[in-house]
Order: structure tokens, then C-alpha cells, then sequence
């Protein structure tokens, strides 16, 4: 399995609304996968900002044309975070709950994941996000080594997030250097 991470201006990876509107492009790394004997496991739209500011309406239309591209390359799970910015956490919590509702309707899930200095930064407020979205819509992106940032114990946190893990994904982590980047 691979992830494709879809994250606006972010180490030259794929833009989610250029891919949506590029059926050459989608059919290319869908052919690209089933050559190589791989699947998908899901699609990133981290971190979206708009500018120098993070913008949910822009976030919202960003994640649809996210949500076509999984679909298009066969995976079954959109992942995404939410920066600190100018949208309340209402408006987070709203945004989030209609492109959930969306993603269901189109057969996919849909995770948020915790990193370090955003809004939804640890457990506790990924917890927080999960429940006050409600419906069972949001599931667990779990990186260990966000949790490392944040100070808790990914094992911990793991088991915490055991009924709601929609997806997984690691990197290394070496402290002092994620901790300083975030």
C-alpha cells in the first residue's frame, strides 16, 4: 500500500484540484499503481492554507477535489488536518461534518490527523473533534510521531484511538529536531 499525499505547495506533491480536473493524470497513477501491484490506502490534504492563513471555505473546496482523486485511484480513506488560523472551531467542526457526510455518501472514510501547533494538536483535542462532529464520520489518523511532539505515549494514544483508527501511517521522529519544527 501507498499513501498519496495531496498537501497544496508541500515538498512538490500532487494538488488535489489540479488532479481532480486531470483525467490523464488520475488515470496515469491509477495505471501506475496496478502495474506495481499497489494500492492505495489513502489520500492526504494536510495543513491547507490559502495564503499565509489557513481558510476552511478553501480547505472545504480543497478536500472534495481531494475526495475525487481517492476515488479515482481506488482509495478508500481522504486524511487531513487543520492548522490554527482565522476559522473558529465551529466552523472546523460544521466544515468538517458536511465533507464527512459527503465522503460517506461516496463510499469513503475520512480521518483527521493530529499535528503538532495546529488546532486539533493531540488525543485530547482529537478526541474533542471526533465527538463534537459526531455521527461516527471522523476516524483516527494515527502518526506516532505527532504524539511524540505533543509529549504523549503513541502507545497509549494507540489504544485510546483502538475503535477509531481509520488509517496509519509512520515516520521517523527524532527529538529536538520535529520538536523544534513544530
Amino acid at each position: 500500500y501507498v499513501e498519496l499525499n495531496c498537501v497544496r505547495g508541500y515538498y512538490g506533491h500532487f494538488n488535489s484540484i489540479q488532479l481532480a480536473d486531470s483525467p490523464e493524470l488520475l488515470e496515469m497513477i491509477a495505471n501506475s499503481l496496478k502495474k506495481n501491484n499497489l494500492k492505495c490506502s489513502g489520500v492526504d490534504c494536510h495543513g491547507l492554507y490559502q495564503g499565509p492563513r489557513f481558510d476552511m471555505r478553501y480547505t472545504e473546496e480543497y478536500t472534495e477535489a481531494t475526495m475525487k482523486v481517492a476515488k479515482a485511484v481506488g482509495a478508500p480513506m481522504v486524511i487531513t488536518s487543520y492548522p490554527n488560523g482565522d476559522a473558529t472551531w465551529e466552523e472546523r467542526v460544521n466544515g468538517t461534518r458536511r465533507l464527512a457526510q459527503m465522503a460517506r455518501a461516496e463510499g469513503l472514510g475520512f480521518a483527521v490527523e493530529a499535528e503538532g501547533g495546529f488546532a486539533i494538536s493531540n488525543s485530547t483535542t482529537v478526541q474533542k473533534f471526533i465527538d463534537e462532529v459526531g455521527d461516527g464520520l471522523v476516524t483516527v489518523n494515527f502518526d506516532p510521531s505527532h504524539y511524540m511532539v505533543a509529549g504523549e505515549d503513541p502507545v497509549e494514544v494507540l489504544r485510546k484511538f483502538r475503535n477509531v483508527l481509520g488509517h496509519v501511517h509512520f515516520k521517523e521522529f527524532t527529538d529536538g529536531i520535529h520538536s523544534a519544527y513544530y
